[in-house]
């Protein structure tokens, strides 16, 4: 079997623009042709996501937790003092620095997240489109209390989960179900590229009960909007870490 870990490190290592944002159009390395959409996607998602925080929400310090190959980090930059990207890919945090100096951006730090967590006392932490891609709830669940610790009481975090997808086809997920079954029996990861079977899961939740999983790890949710995508509904929650009393 393969860990997720090792799903995102060869994506990293062979199509990590793609993995990132994946539109079926930009498969096999066809990012590399307009890398310069590919930021300002990630600029215009960052736009609607910082709209979305109350006014008083400070500014200065902020993670980006699954940051790939820093698609909204390298906004961020343009929008905050510091900026703390988080992944478990090491190709994709290497490729981010590389491309992070070729850019003349200097206030990226970065984390390997197989190493050790983010620093604490962020104002922000955003989450997006990545913890629907970790195989289990337990890691989820993991994964948010990381969120949280890595904020200042009262700070806030934006983070992406999918609603159960209306389709049982879509809810058992036959294609990442053949990877697993192919890379058990020995297929190599190559030939399942081939094939075009990447190894990405999805998880779902449905609001209520994601609302409830945030505030176990002590973000208490301010408001959730729900976007029709091409896989299912998915809700945007604005969050802030609850303050000790």
């Amino acid at each position: 079997m393969t860990s997720q870990r090792n799903v995102w490190e060869h994506l990293g290592a062979t199509d990590a623009d793609w993995a990132v944002a994946s539109r079926p159009e930009r498969r096999n390395g066809a990012w590399a042709d307009d890398l310069d959409e590919f930021y300002a996607s990630g600029a215009r998602r960052i736009d609607e996501v910082l709209d979305r925080l109350p006014e008083q929400a400070q500014r200065a310090s902020v993670l980006d937790y699954g940051s790939g190959t820093g698609r909204l980090s390298f906004a961020l930059a343009a929008r905050f003092d510091r900026v703390t990207s988080a992944d478990i890919s090491t190709s994709m945090i290497a490729l981010l620095e590389k491309r992070a100096a070729e850019r003349g951006i200097t206030n990226i730090s970065t984390v390997d997240l197989n190493a050790g967590d983010p620093p604490a006392n962020h104002d922000l932490a955003i989450s997006l489109i990545t913890l629907q891609h970790v195989q289990t709830f337990e890691t989820v669940d993991r994964a948010l209390r990381t969120i949280s610790a890595s904020l200042h009481p009262g700070g806030y975090a934006v983070i992406d989960f999918p609603t159960p997808p209306a389709t049982l086809r879509r809810r058992v997920q036959p294609s990442y179900r053949a990877y697993r079954w192919l890379r058990a029996v020995g297929v190599s990861t190559p030939r399942l590229d081939k094939l075009g079977l990447s190894g990405i899961s999805m998880l779902y939740e449905a609001p209520e009960p994601f609302e409830k999983r945030l505030l176990a790890a002590g973000l208490r949710t301010l408001g959730v909007s729900l976007d029709d995508q091409a896989y299912s509904v998915q809700g945007t929650y604005v969050t802030q870490r609850v303050v000790p009393e």
